[in-house]
């Protein structure tokens, strides 16, 4: 088997084992040097109002990686919908509205529960 070929089974594998939703960590061999996967550095795309206090228009859409996030707070109106801000190392501030979703992929941050919509900011 040519060298070639050889890499482009190495990465068929990978390929395969990385397709898998439920694998969180992977090691394998790519021609000849180890590899390792972190399923938690996949970037996440999430809709958000970017450093803004405002809800007016819709969220645009921003690419993030977990460990870009450095803490997170969320309110919750009277209504029960929770109101996440993620903000990022690079202080920026990531406002999700009515996102229930918003902490997915991101399971090494804990959010702290805040008493009024200010204070998540």
């Amino acid at each position: 088997m040519s060298r070639r070929a050889k890499l482009a089974d190495e990465l068929c594998q990978a390929l395969k084992i990385l397709a898998d939703p439920s694998v969180v960590t992977a090691d394998f061999r790519i021609d000849g040097h180890r590899v390792h996967f972190d399923a938690y550095e996949k970037p996440l795309t999430i809709h958000s109002y970017l450093n803004t206090t405002s809800e007016a228009g819709f969220p645009s859409e921003s690419i993030i990686l977990p460990s870009d996030v450095a803490y997170a707070k969320y309110w919750t109106n009277s209504m029960g919908n929770p109101t996440y801000c993620l903000h990022m190392e690079n202080g920026d501030t990531h406002l999700q509205v009515d996102e229930y979703g918003a902490m997915n992929g991101l399971p090494h941050i804990s959010a702290t529960n805040v008493r009024t919509r200010k204070e998540i900011f």
